[in-house]
């Protein structure tokens, strides 16, 4: 569907309307359908200013067809904000946005607006501003007669390798101006934000944007920040965030959780195979795999699994490892942990039974991680890394704390894969006194918090994935959506402009604390409903629940030149641990 845009500059920024019907710049009368300057009239004073709404319309009116964003940071802001206080119902966009509404702040780019009765007062520091190519769409964003894309611009210009022309601050000291442009189509992904920064996120929050530029402008990169579908605010690096090093690491972009990821196993069983009550293949699997924040078995060190043995301990750190560190390591293999971790039982669109499971490293695997960024942070401040963000602190080869860092990450990697496979084992373990003639017929390991290196575009690198699995050509991996959503297994497409990754899952659109606050437990039942799953913890599991996570649907469709879907997976038993 063609749709035409006027593209608005208000000091230094871009304000891009979106108008489904047509667009006259001739009719000049305020008011009328067409006439931006009828709706809009910025004024700017100093490091202040306001938006007012131009003559012929009342706050009602436009507030309820225009939704206003504004940003100078680039692209993927899709931000509709505050409905008029008469209005009669809630604004559906506005109710699925973490980032605005009401009369709340809203923070983009350098501009922070209150918006209160048809006004929004706004303090702005213009940026030197650089074009960011790329074009965002989304249907369910689309109420109303207008809807906002916003899109950072170097003034005056025009769009190199599109048809948008950028419109010209006025010499006379005007700091709005319009134009009329076409675009056809739908967006297609990775967005292009800077040369270092490469987006397939279409939905992609103000803090994990600005995380992912500061990471961006770091001296140790091999190539562009790649930014996957799932991408969201994290610790140092966000998460679903794919960086490529030279001779350096950051132990805060592999994250906390080193070797995080998932483990799926087709059997050879279908949906009439399962028992009736599927309750009771919950309780087994929650027997059989500790589950909950510091659980685990309970072992001595006679009864350690052989590919724990074999394992051995962190190299490391092995010499600073405290007791109660030794007894997490024995205990916490084969365990799954807590916050979205989870076992669940599926179906794929051939009724055929799988078993899907999420977890990593465990308390081990958080601790190494842990102490070694605080290294990190000590070299930087010997070395006098200039860091915009002390998490984004590296070790560089050649240091004695790089090769220990390194060497307990691939430790913990092979400890969280071990982790998985136990877990697994357990799993199919339990199905089978339930269904005696399961077998299995295909397992897939993969992680998604981890460092390798790899060789991409004739050049050895260090790869970090945090938030991201490999998607090399025919690499088979696991991509989760949220609780009670489906999820994926898939075939990498091998595309070299991700370093051969994807996503790893849904990824986060509210907060843990945001979760609480605006979700409930009625609803959450609602979601889980004809599962078999752990409702008498739904007071503790909101913060999982389903409308906190982006679409699964959106996130797939975002990385469709990155992988392929095998199978879709939708879920008939969950365990999680809280």
């Amino acid at each position: 569907m063609e749709r035409q845009v006027v593209v608005a500059h208000f000091a230094g920024s871009s304000i891009l309307l979106i108008h489904p019907g047509s667009y006259d710049p001739q009719r000049n009368a305020a008011g009328r359908d067409g006439d931006l300057t009828g709706f809009i009239r910025p004024t700017i004073s100093g490091q202040y200013g306001a938006l007012r709404l131009g003559p012929g319309r009342s706050p009602r009116t436009v507030l309820l067809t225009i939704r206003v964003g504004v940003s100078t940071r680039g692209p993927n802001h899709l931000a509709p904000v505050a409905q008029p206080e008469e209005a009669a119902a809630p604004n559906p966009a506005c109710a699925r946005s973490n980032r605005v509404g009401g009369t709340s702040p809203v923070m983009l780019g350098w501009l922070s607006a209150r918006f209160v009765r048809g006004s929004a007062r706004v303090r702005h520091s213009p940026p030197a501003l650089r074009w960011s190519a790329g074009w965002i769409h989304s249907d369910e964003w689309w109420n109303g007669k207008y809807a906002i894309l916003t899109s950072s611009c170097s003034l005056p210009a025009s769009t190199p390798g599109s048809n948008t022309q950028l419109g010209h601050t006025a010499r006379s000291g005007a700091l709005f101006s319009c134009h009329c442009v076409h675009r056809d189509g739908k967006n297609t992904m990775p967005n292009q934000i800077n040369p270092n920064l490469t987006s397939w996120a279409s939905e992609l929050d103000d803090n994990a944007l600005e995380q992912a530029l500061r990471t961006s402008r770091l001296p140790i990169l091999a190539g562009p920040v790649c930014l996957m579908a799932d991408a969201h605010f994290g610790l140092g690096a966000t998460v679903g965030s794919v960086v490529a090093t030279k001779n350096a690491l950051l132990p805060s972009a592999v994250g906390v959780d080193i070797g995080c990821g998932m483990v799926a196993a087709e059997t050879s069983l279908t949906a009439a195979e399962l028992p009736d009550d599927l309750n009771a293949l919950h309780g087994l699997l929650r027997d059989r795999i500790p589950a909950g924040v510091g659980k685990g078995h309970e072992r001595g060190e006679a009864d350690l699994p052989p590919a724990l043995e074999a394992l051995g301990l962190p190299p490391g750190s092995a010499s600073e490892l405290s007791e109660r560190q030794l007894k997490t390591i024995a205990a916490q293999f084969g365990s799954l942990g807590s916050g979205n971790h989870f076992v669940e039982v599926c179906l794929d669109e051939r009724d055929r039974v799988w078993i899907v499971l999420h977890s990593g490293s465990r308390g081990i695997g958080n601790q190494l991680a842990t102490a070694h960024i605080k290294t990190a942070r000590l070299v930087a401040q010997d070395e006098g890394q200039v860091l915009e963000d002390r998490d984004l602190a590296w070790l560089a080869e050649g240091r004695p704390e790089f090769d220990a860092y390194v060497a307990d990450m691939l430790w913990a990697q092979r400890y969280a894969w071990g982790n998985r496979e136990q877990m697994m084992d357990a799993a199919l373990a339990a199905l089978g006194e339930t269904a005696p003639h399961a077998v299995e017929t295909e397992r897939i390991n993969c992680h998604h918090n981890y460092a390798v290196k790899e060789t991409h575009r004739g050049v050895e690198v260090w790869i970090t994935r945090k938030g991201a699995i490999r998607a090399g050509r025919s690499d088979m991996g696991v991509i989760p959506g949220s609780m009670g959503a489906s999820s994926f297994i898939v075939r990498g497409k091998g595309n070299e402009a991700s370093y051969e990754s994807s996503s790893h899952g849904a990824g986060r659109r509210l907060g843990r604390k945001a979760a609480f606050r605006q979700l409930t437990t009625e609803s959450l039942r609602s979601a889980m409903a004809g599962r078999a799953w752990d409702d008498n913890m739904a007071e503790q599991l909101v913060d999982e629940h389903p409308d906190a996570y982006k679409p699964i649907a959106q996130v797939m469709a975002d990385q469709a030149d990155l992988v392929e879907v095998v199978h879709e997976l939708h879920q008939v038993v969950n365990l999680k641990g809280t």
